[in-house]
């Protein structure tokens, strides 16, 4: 699938940038670079730069874009709240490669960087 199309099915696609919600209730909104697992953390994360934001005027509801630049080949972590979804259910984990998008879940993403690096799963 390619990118336009993966986040037109998200509803994260306006004006050819990439829209994630704020929904602070909810949780933190962010697109992250997926480098490796943290024990802590459970992933070591690269995070990537808004271009704009709006928000209300308590800053708990609003929306963040992103130039669609900004996924390069990689493995990354959309944390995007939405209404009625908390944890991870709100994650959408994808790898990028050469344009497509192949979508993965957490258990995937892990298994990934234990076949990746073997017994040193943990990056210091």
């Amino acid at each position: 699938m390619e990118i336009k199309e993966f986040l037109k099915k998200y509803n994260m696609f306006d004006n050819d940038k990439i829209r994630l919600n704020i929904w602070l209730t909810h949780g933190t909104t962010y697109i992250a670079k997926l480098t490796g697992l943290d024990e802590k953390y459970g992933f070591c994360r690269e995070f990537i730069k808004y271009d704009e934001k709006q928000t209300s005027r308590s800053g708990k509801h609003g929306s963040i874009w992103y130039n669609l630049e900004v996924l390069s080949n990689g493995l990354y972590e959309i944390r995007n709240p939405r209404s009625g979804r908390y944890g991870r259910e709100g994650n959408i984990y994808v790898l990028i490669d050469n344009g497509n998008v192949i979508e993965f879940n957490f258990k995937d993403v892990k298994n990934y960087f234990k076949k990746k690096w073997g017994e040193k799963i943990y990056e210091k």
